[in-house]
């Protein structure tokens, strides 16, 4: 499976359909757990560990760049009210 479609970094090109369809599957749900909450995600295995931190860190520079974001509108002088509630 040589494609430019779904080329994942994890997976090897010489992999079975089969193996890279159940990798899509268990991709895809990853991304519905994390859209709920990273921590729910499994740690079972050394890759979902490193997931797991890929995610965590994820979270942890968006809520630093929300953070930055609504110090600026209080320097600037605008009201953060309606910018923080388009963040959440």
């Amino acid at each position: 499976m040589h494609g430019k479609y779904h080329r994942q970094s994890d997976v090897k090109q010489s992999t079975s359909p089969n193996r890279i369809i159940n990798y899509i599957i268990k991709h895809d749900e990853a991304k519905k757990i994390i859209a709920v909450d990273y921590r729910n995600l499994p740690q079972s295995t050394r890759k979902e560990k490193k997931y797991y931190e890929i995610a965590r860190k994820r979270d942890h520079r968006q809520k630093k760049r929300q953070l930055y974001n609504l110090l600026d509108c209080i320097s600037r002088g605008e009201t953060p009210a309606n910018k923080w509630m388009a963040i959440c």
